[in-house]
């Protein structure tokens, strides 16, 4: 799995805009909906890791094992902007985090720009 982007994201509209901005840019991703596939593909060393944290302690026990198995691996968070503590949990825990609006606007400079590909220009 090195070189894939690897994301927890239960929400199917935004997995599978994710997966087309991966698409464009030429990256191969894999989407893990249960927490306990997670470790199995974590254990593969992805490239990048995306989570969902509007799943509460769900994405934030996802966020753990990631820096516990895969401590190198950036990982790109997102929040409600309603839930900010889960934003501040995630940074304590080492994710760089964002408001989904934001992260949503930026989707495809972010991926290109964590994973090395191309983003197409407005």
């Amino acid at each position: 799995m090195s070189g894939v982007l690897l994301s927890f994201i239960k929400d199917l509209a935004f997995s599978s805009k994710l997966r087309a901005v991966t698409q464009e840019l030429g990256i191969e991703h894999q989407n893990v909906r249960a927490l306990e596939r997670w470790e199995t593909s974590l254990a593969q060393t992805p490239r990048t890791i995306v989570i969902d944290l509007g799943l509460g302690e769900e994405a934030l026990s996802a966020l753990q094992a990631a820096r516990l198995l895969a401590p190198q691996v950036r990982v790109l968070a997102f929040f409600p902007h309603v839930e900010t503590e889960l934003g501040e949990r995630a940074t304590a825990l080492g994710a760089e985090v964002m408001p989904r609006s934001r992260f949503m606007r930026q989707l495809a400079e972010l991926i290109a720009a964590v994973c090395g590909g191309q983003a197409a220009k407005s």
